[in-house]
């Protein structure tokens, strides 16, 4: 980022030329995907009945960080993995919340959004998204093991779309480490 060029000068003795022009181009990208992943990260806590106070300490928590907007500021694929693995959890506990009674057409934008979410999280920065994939696969498999899942068709129905959608990212990623 920009406000690194006088460290770069001081500590390599020169600045690369594209790093201006590029900075100028890419800071108007990190900033809404910075402040878009705190909003997915309150969006989760609000989901999970967190206060507001403690959304209003984890903002000021994220926004004074220095290391984290260091890294966030200064290297796009922090922010962008981050904003795409927090959608990917919001979606997945919003698709648990109404899993009785989504509808076919519903139950596909939940797993078309998770898939996508996630396939995005994976392929931008896998060592960030992996472990949310791992939460969400354990966690499906342990709600299609459930007597109760296995009695309802309905449930049944909404947690296979679901684990497609998850199963998409897998072969999504796997195939792009292959690929690479």
């Amino acid at each position: 980022s920009l406000w690194t060029l006088p460290l770069q000068l001081l500590h390599f003795g020169s600045v690369p030329l594209v790093a201006v022009p590029a900075n100028l181009v890419v800071a108007p990208l990190l900033t809404p995907l910075t402040l878009g992943a705190m909003a997915m990260a309150i969006a989760l806590l609000r989901q999970h009945g967190f206060s507001r106070l403690a959304q209003l300490i984890f903002a000021t928590l994220y926004l004074s960080s220095s290391i984290y907007l260091y890294w966030n500021r200064a290297f796009m694929i922090e922010s962008t993995a981050l904003f795409f693995t927090l959608t990917a959890l919001f979606l997945y506990g919003r698709s648990l919340r109404t899993i009785d009674d989504l509808t076919p057409m519903r139950r596909l934008v939940s797993a078309a959004g998770l898939a996508l979410s996630l396939t995005l999280a994976m392929l931008v920065k896998a060592t960030t998204a992996l472990p949310v994939f791992l939460l969400i696969s354990c966690h499906l498999l342990w709600h299609l093991l459930r007597p109760a899942t296995r009695r309802s068709p309905i449930l049944l129905a909404n947690s296979l779309t679901l684990l497609a959608g998850v199963v998409i990212a897998f072969f999504a990623l796997r195939e792009w480490t292959h690929h690479a």
